[in-house]
């Protein structure tokens, strides 16, 4: 059993240069990172990202009071429990915030957590994060591979509005026999 024995969080900067989340899960002999960025979207029922509203750091951006809910409650709630059990921790931390738009411990600390669990599973059974996500959580059950499509090869203006990342994993067979379904892998992102 991989049980969470300490979770700690950081303050780190995206790509972007503002504050965000870093979240270290460890159990007895591993740990795993994961970082949230910001998103730059607001849509009305969208999650909320909570920031520290302090003016005087990062024009309000950082990210300290996300910290503290980490390393306190939320590691509090998480500790002892299997950290392959993602379903499980999941819903605990939406109970724990139990807000509809994630408005009491935000979605990016809820994030940050729950793929820095997501994570440390995968390396508890040993496997890449891909391939432990596909062994555990894919309907079918069949194996499957995902292959990086690169942008560069993109050329039309939909092709371009696609690419909004280097690349774009997406499942290689479905891809083939269909290429529009690129465009519904991307435009769930």
């Amino acid at each position: 059993m991989a049980k969470i024995t300490k979770v700690v969080a950081r303050q780190v900067f995206d790509s972007r240069g503002f504050p965000t989340i870093e979240t270290e899960v460890f159990c007895r002999n591993i740990s795993s990172k994961a970082i949230c960025p910001s998103g730059a979207s607001t849509g009305v029922h969208e999650a909320i990202e909570l920031r520290d509203n302090d003016a005087k750091r990062f024009k309000g951006k950082g990210v300290l009071n996300n910290i503290k809910l980490i390393n306190s409650l939320i590691f509090d709630a998480l500790a002892g429990l299997d950290v392959r059990r993602q379903k499980d921790i999941d819903q605990l931390l939406i109970d724990l915030d139990g807000t509809e738009q994630k408005k009491k411990l935000g979605a990016n600390a809820i994030l940050a957590v729950s793929l820095a669990c997501t994570r440390a599973a995968a390396k508890s059974k040993n496997q890449t994060l891909v391939n432990y996500l596909f062994n555990n959580f894919h309907k079918e059950k069949k194996p499957g591979k995902i292959e990086i499509i690169s942008s560069k090869n993109m050329t039309t203006k939909r092709d371009l509005a696609l690419a909004y990342s280097p690349g774009v994993a997406a499942p290689v067979k479905e891809i083939s026999e269909n290429p529009e379904a690129a465009y519904d892998y991307t435009s769930k992102g």
